[in-house]
């Protein structure tokens, strides 16, 4: 006599404690990575921070001899309220400088500028920076420095 298939019953199948914890790290570590996926400011993004940098040239009586945008000046970044130096860049001819590919976040930017009563001689201009969209283009105010 041939045994009539029940649908209420359950297939039951035996598994070893080393397959459940397999099964369980399967099933779940997606959803690990899905949920910690918050990410912080820093690279890896597709907004950008860019400026210029504006110089003023005095001689020795402080007389203006020249002013205007300049290339070759060091541009800094860095998260805001971290130590770490993100990047730095030097301008472009027409003083203009661009770091790409930031995150969402809240950053700091400085150049130095000569000050002639400052220990080695400059000190640092800052600027704050926040990224609140992902694709977003900050444009920072001119860095103003004395040569």
């Amino acid at each position: 006599m041939k045994k009539q298939r029940n649908d209420s019953q359950i297939m039951q199948i035996h598994l070893s404690k080393t397959q459940r914890l397999l099964l369980l790290i399967i099933c779940f570590l997606p959803l690990s990575i899905i949920s910690s996926c918050t990410k912080e400011p820093g690279e890896g993004g597709l907004a950008s921070i860019s400026g210029k940098v504006f110089a003023h040239d005095y001689d020795k009586q402080g007389n203006l001899k020249a002013e205007g945008y300049v290339g070759e000046i060091r541009v800094y970044i860095s998260v805001e309220g971290s130590s770490e130096l993100l990047d730095d860049v030097r301008t472009q001819y027409d003083g203009s400088y661009e770091f790409p590919f930031l995150r969402k976040g809240n950053y700091q930017l400085w150049v130095f500028t000569q000050c002639d009563s400052c220990v080695n001689d400059q000190m640092p201009v800052v600027q704050k920076a926040s990224i609140t969209e992902r694709k977003q283009r900050v444009i920072m105010p001119d860095f103003e420095i004395n040569l």
